[in-house]
This record gives structure tokens, C-alpha cells and sequence, in this order.
């Protein structure tokens, strides 16, 4: 997945308004001895373990857009 994906992702869920926003990412992986992934420094919570197939991780929205778009501005 493309940065620029990633950025319409969490802004599409910013843009819900409901709660804090969060967005669902699906990672290779196992879940082991945490409960915990990170994304370019930004901490997401496991929420399921498809069993081989990798980790459904939640990470937050507003801090994942922010750090993204830094990478992307550096990318430029």
C-alpha cells in the first residue's frame, strides 16, 4: 500500500467525526508475546490473528496521518 493510500485511508476515517478515528491495517506477522505492532513509530493494538494469513491491526488515525504525511513532504 501506497503512502498516499494510507493518507486517504485515515483521513476518510478523521472525516467520520465519530469517536477517535481509527483504521484497521492487515500486517504479516503472528501474534506472539505482545498485543502490540507499530507503523512508522505509531503504536496499533492486534485485534485478530487470521491464522497464517496475518494480524488485523487498529492503529490511530490522527497520529498515523501525521506521520505519514511528514514522510510523504520528505519523500518530495
Amino acid at each position: 500500500m501506497e503512502l498516499t493510500e494510507l493518507i486517504k485511508l485515515c483521513q476518510e476515517q478523521i472525516d467520520l467525526g465519530v469517536g477517535e478515528p481509527q483504521i484497521a491495517l492487515k500486517q504479516p506477522g503472528k501474534w506472539g508475546k505482545t498485543n502490540h505492532r507499530k507503523l512508522f513509530g505509531v503504536t496499533g493494538e492486534i485485534v485478530q490473528d487470521n491464522f497464517g494469513d496475518g494480524l488485523v491491526v487498529m492503529y490511530p488515525a490522527r497520529e498515523l496521518l501525521a506521520v505519514i504525511t511528514k514522510l510523504k513532504e520528505l519523500e518530495e
